[in-house]
């Protein structure tokens, strides 16, 4: 039991514990220290979603890694675009 309680509170941050009288202190000590990592970890997350939401929309990403900006379209020499074409039919 002692293994489990020094084990639980050093992974949540707490650090090593005195030693706890009973085996209910134990017990309250390891699931406090379980809780208090798994509220830490879940409202870091809440909080950095919108942020890397965010980042990944700037740098236009997928799901996949790759770039959803589109290249530029290619045209031959002498082809007109169509807002060209019309601009010069109307002068």
């Amino acid at each position: 039991m002692l293994g489990i309680t020094c084990s639980a509170l050093i992974l949540a941050g707490i650090g090593p514990v005195s030693p706890l009288p009973s085996a209910a202190a134990k017990i309250f000590a390891s699931g406090y220290a379980l809780f208090s990592g798994v509220a830490f970890l879940s409202t870091f997350s809440i909080l950095i979603a919108p942020i890397l939401h965010r980042v990944l929309h700037q740098l236009h990403l997928n799901e996949r890694g790759e770039s959803l900006r589109r290249r530029p379209s290619r045209t031959r020499l002498g082809e007109r675009t169509g807002g060209e074409k019309g601009a010069q039919e109307g002068t």
